[in-house]
């Protein structure tokens, strides 16, 4: 009578387990879906579009030795990239932009690092938004981090999403291959 006791006991158990787990996971997706609805229906996508103009604006007016030497020299890279900053917060705009899609990603790094949100989920909508956003800003945001003192969750992105590293510029620049390549949108 006992075996049978105990088996009862470790399928009502695993039955527990399975139904918290399921739970769990709708209460993540919920959630995940009301941070989706929220950068649509709150107007957070505007901003970022703001974000993604200017940048492609900027890096479309690069000259071609520019764009070669960005390829090849971190220097020149890092020339260009602080060009971009110096001119993109120049206009209250892009400054209001910025922080408003940072706070956004602020929010959006808090409840995946708390395990409120679905990692899955926010990979499959955001994934090239954030890798774009952090490829762009990641610099300014680290060097921002530096000289505050205060880290910015949106920089733990990346690694809480697992995402790869690529760069800002919108390259129209021949590559040996002959192709044209646009990395992020």
């Amino acid at each position: 009578m006992t075996i049978i006791s105990l088996l009862l006991a470790l399928a009502a158990g695993l039955l527990a387990w399975f139904e918290y787990r399921d739970r769990r996971e709708e209460a993540l997706a919920t959630r995940t879906l009301e941070f989706i609805s929220t950068w649509d229906e709150r107007g957070y996508r505007k901003p970022y579009s703001l974000l993604r103009d200017e940048r492609k604006s900027f890096f479309d007016s690069l000259s071609q030795v520019d764009r070669r030497a960005s390829h090849t020299d971190a220097r020149a890279r890092s020339n260009i990239y602080f060009r971009f900053y110096h001119n993109f917060f120049k206009e209250k705009r892009n400054e209001e932009a910025f922080n408003q899609v940072k706070f956004f990603f602020n929010m959006l790094s808090l409840c995946l690092e708390a395990n409120l949100c679905s990692k899955n989920i926010t990979k499959t909508f955001f994934d090239d938004t954030i890798r774009t956003f952090l490829d762009c800003f990641g610099g300014y945001l680290e060097e921002e981090a530096l000289v505050t003192g205060a880290t910015s969750s949106v920089i733990q992105l990346r690694h809480l999403l697992s995402l790869e590293s690529g760069t800002c510029f919108y390259d129209s620049t021949p590559q040996n291959s002959g192709s044209n390549t646009s990395p992020g949108s």
